[in-house]
């Protein structure tokens, strides 16, 4: 029988490897650490990155808009949509590299997302209605690439299917799972 918080006689004292101090019963203090996770260095803009409001029938979208830096878009447009717990912000370290590459980059916050308002009703941000929101913001932007990030992918896709991918050059999913 254990007193005190000792074990029994010959149970954990006969396992090895473990300090004496801890067979004996004692309770070792251990200071736990987490490693940083996902947390950006800065929320400075990168030189050719702004902040600007997208106007469509749908509503007001915040967005990060990137350009090329000779001004001359080589490449169709490219719009990039956030996960359920994200923002536009989470593109600033490739917003300005895609638009290294010739391209007018646009970054949003979907309805309801940081910057974004939200919908009016529930029936907002169903994934439908999201769906027709990325599709008023390709409308109004010009974007014929559509990049998706975990949930913002599962949205893209109610677009693209939407929209019978016929406005669409490429859709690319990032982390995104079957829906």
């Amino acid at each position: 029988k254990s007193v005190r918080g000792n074990p029994p006689q010959g149970l954990l004292t006969k396992v090895s490897g473990f300090p004496q101090s801890w067979r004996r019963g004692s309770v070792q203090r251990r200071e736990v650490r987490f490693a940083t996770v996902s947390t950006p260095t800065s929320l400075e803009l990168p030189d050719r990155v702004r902040r600007t409001s997208i106007r469509t029938a749908r509503g007001v979208f915040a967005a990060l808009e990137a350009a090329p830096a000779s001004g001359v878009c080589e490449r169709d447009a490219a719009l990039l949509v956030p996960g359920y717990t994200g923002s536009k912000e989470d593109f600033l370290a490739i917003l300005d590299l895609l638009a290294d590459d010739s391209r007018h980059v646009v970054a949003i916050d979907m309805r309801g997302q940081f910057d974004t308002a939200g919908a009016d009703e529930p029936g907002g941000y169903a994934a439908a209605a999201l769906g027709a929101d990325i599709l008023a913001i390709m409308h109004a932007t010009g974007a014929r690439h559509l990049v998706g990030h975990s949930y913002g992918g599962l949205i893209g896709r109610e677009a693209v299917l939407a929209a019978a991918g016929a406005e669409f050059a490429s859709f690319t999913l990032m982390s995104s799972g079957p829906g």
